[in-house]
């Protein structure tokens, strides 16, 4: 008979990689995202980003923080950049439109 197989069973060992602060993942591609939403131009999904980066800061107690605030300016620099493409959208679409309502009969 097999002696292995009278030994009883052990659970494998849980291996766990090393977590990371909740917002460090969260912070360290906010520029990057930031950078793809305005270029789409996607202003509400900056506009959610911008209010998470707030709510983290707030959790932690660094909202006065010169990293925090940093995040933020560059993070306005973005929401400027993707407002100002969407208008120029808009005005392209607007003069689109009217362009061809002014050729029908």
């Amino acid at each position: 008979m097999d002696q292995d197989a009278k030994l009883p069973l052990l659970p494998k060992a849980q291996v766990t990689p090393p977590q990371l602060p909740s917002s460090a993942g969260a912070d360290r591609d906010v520029l990057p995202r930031a950078r793809a939403l305005a270029q789409r131009p996607d202003v509400r999904a900056l506009l959610e980003l911008r209010e998470g980066i707030v709510r983290r800061a707030a959790e932690r107690g660094e909202t006065e923080s010169a990293s925090t605030k940093d995040q933020l300016d560059d993070l306005d620099r973005y929401l400027t950049e993707a407002r100002t493409l969407q208008l120029k959208l808009d005005a392209q679409a607007l003069r689109a439109s009217t362009a061809t309502a002014s050729t029908l009969p």
